[in-house]
């Protein structure tokens, strides 16, 4: 029977646009007009196939028009939508498309469960997953052909939203594992802490990957690297390198950048030096990360030409050269004050002096974090004069400028100083927070003023900062060292968090400075259940039983130090 008129322009327009190349768009619109015409634009399969036209063709608005069309859309036309939406990267439109189909009574397909897990993703909304998890389960799409493509997709929304608990639990459960899924697990545990636990898993991955399983591909082999340079992990680092070479990924324009960072956070500048000229862009961050290697390695000079080119790039005449103002604070901060300063060094305070000198040339030191940096530097070298000076002149300071001087003063026993800084800071608009408390206790610490130590660890709790460990670690190191063991014990005992090691020890210590014996064996013993592998703590426990001459139970202490594995002698006591 010859084809009504009717059905030969829907047979026309359906071959012609399911042609795989998308036609022209002034082709495209003719057909959907004539679609119009004839009156089958309301048909779904064919508005189906006009939205995946006209979202090939980039024009996104106008295939949500095409979608509009059709009374009573299907799950093929609803699902044809979402993916025009995704492709546009609009993720709150595909969950407004996802909330429509599911309440006009369409059912969700295994197309349909990746589209709006990636949105929620993306978006971070954590509820519209958990509700597409459900209905997966009820409507078994976690089972059979498709299930590996949705399930990997729950994987990715659960850590990409921060719940990496469900996400590996997720993964655990799943029969067949796809790249998708491994890459989702992986990426996740590295983008929440959990590095050591991501690398675990790459390793795994590959192991199995030479059974036949899902290989590493490069986006994989980007997070193992990353969390490589998190960990400082350099060996691991070189391994997954060369397995980027043999994969056939380690030019990839994504991973070069990822190389870099890693070699960079490792400190290995030889190897960083080796791909920066591969970087496919050097922005600020490329740059800094490389200087901030050579500031760790001391080769301060070094840092600065490399710091020089980079204004002579173009980047110091931008926006970013605030990029760079960071970069020179890390390193006067983070890389010279905690690592060369530390002292009377002259040797450091004369590089110190000229990184001075060239912040002053380059116009940075009315810079906050500039000149905060120069305040804990100059400390750290004993120039508490200069370091105060330059405090004095900031115009602005926040609160980590009084802390880096409040600091100075109490490394180098100056606490009257710190303590009448500290009352300055409080009666001005920058509220201290748990390092500044920290850094005044620890001055009272050094300088045994056990009754100011007392107020001002009573201060944190009516500002609401609850002490933490280190806190805690200094008000008994305090209170040791005055004498006052038994109020000492009695703060670690009412402690509402476990006291760790290095705070039992403190207190050891001090039993045995004050010839408390009794305290000591008492103190010694929670000690080691803390820490049963410091041989430190059996020394002094071995040299409290010595003083007494109870040599029966230094004989008992050290089969005890047998059974944990301690190695170290005991036995011979410092007592005449």
């Amino acid at each position: 029977m010859p084809p009504s008129r009717t059905a030969t322009p829907l047979v026309i327009l359906s071959r012609f646009l399911s042609s795989p190349s998308p036609p022209p768009l002034p082709v495209l619109l003719r057909v959907h007009a004539l679609a119009v015409t004839c009156g089958l634009s309301p048909r779904p399969d064919l508005a189906a196939k006009l939205v995946s036209a006209y979202s090939s063709a980039g024009r996104h608005g106008v295939a949500a028009l095409a979608f509009s069309a059709c009374p009573c859309p299907d799950t093929f036309l609803w699902n044809s939508l979402l993916r025009s939406h995704h492709c546009a990267f609009e993720f709150a439109p595909v969950l407004s498309a996802h909330r429509g189909m599911l309440a006009s009574g369409a059912r969700p397909s295994r197309f349909t469960a990746p589209l709006a897990t990636s949105a929620a993703a993306e978006l971070g909304a954590l509820s519209v997953g958990a509700s597409v998890h459900a209905y997966c389960v009820r409507l078994g799409l976690l089972t059979g052909d498709g299930s590996v493509a949705v399930a990997s997709s729950l994987v990715y929304m659960y850590a990409r939203c921060g719940v990496i608990d469900d996400a590996v639990k997720l993964f655990e459960e799943m029969p067949e594992r796809d790249v998708v899924a491994w890459t989702a697990v992986i990426s996740g545990c590295v983008r929440n802490g959990e590095c050591e636990k991501g690398l675990r898993y790459l390793v795994n991955m590959v192991r199995l990957s030479s059974d036949g399983g899902a290989r590493p591909n490069s986006r994989t082999m980007e997070s193992g690297l990353e969390a490589c340079g998190v960990l400082g992990e350099l060996p691991s680092g070189r391994c997954l390198h060369g397995y980027s070479v043999k994969a056939g990924v380690a030019d990839s324009p994504s991973v070069i950048p990822v190389l870099f960072s890693m070699y960079s956070k490792c400190d290995s500048t030889a190897d960083a030096c080796v791909l920066f000229p591969e970087l496919p862009e050097k922005d600020v961050v490329s740059w800094t990360s490389l200087i901030g290697a050579y500031c760790r390695r001391g080769l301060v000079v070094e840092a600065m030409e490399l710091f020089q080119d980079m204004e002579g790039s173009g980047l110091g005449n931008t926006a970013n050269v605030s990029g760079g103002k960071a970069f020179h604070a890390v390193i006067m901060r983070r890389n010279l004050g905690d690592g060369v300063l530390i002292g009377n060094d002259l040797a450091a305070l004369e590089r110190g002096e000229q990184i001075h000198s060239y912040v002053k040339e380059m116009g940075l030191d009315s810079d906050v974090s500039i000149s905060t940096a120069l305040v804990d530097m100059y400390a750290k070298c004993g120039q508490l004069g200069i370091s105060r000076g330059i405090f004095d002149s900031m115009l602005q300071r926040d609160v980590v400028s009084w802390n880096v001087m409040i600091s100075g003063y109490g490394m180098h026993g100056n606490a009257k100083e710190a303590l009448e800084l500290f009352s300055e800071m409080e009666s001005g608009s920058i509220e201290p927070n748990g390092v500044t408390f920290l850094s005044i206790l620890s001055a009272c610490c050094h300088a045994g003023l056990v009754d100011e130590g007392r107020k001002l660890f009573l201060k944190m709790r009516e500002r609401s900062l609850e002490p933490n460990l280190k806190h805690y670690a200094c008000m008994v190191d305090l209170l040791a060292k005055s004498g006052l063991l038994q109020e000492a014990e009695d703060m670690v005992l009412a402690m509402p968090i476990e006291p760790d090691g290095g705070i039992w020890g403190t207190l050891l210590s001090a039993c045995k400075v004050h010839n408390n014996f009794e305290m000591g064996l008492r103190i010694a013993k929670k000690a080691i259940v803390s820490d049963p592998g410091n041989d430190g703590y059996y020394i002094l426990m071995s040299n409290s039983y010595g003083s007494v001459g109870k040599w029966n139970d230094i004989e008992n202490l050290r089969d005890t130090m047998k059974e944990h594995g301690v190695e170290k002698t005991v036995g011979v006591t410092v007592d005449d």
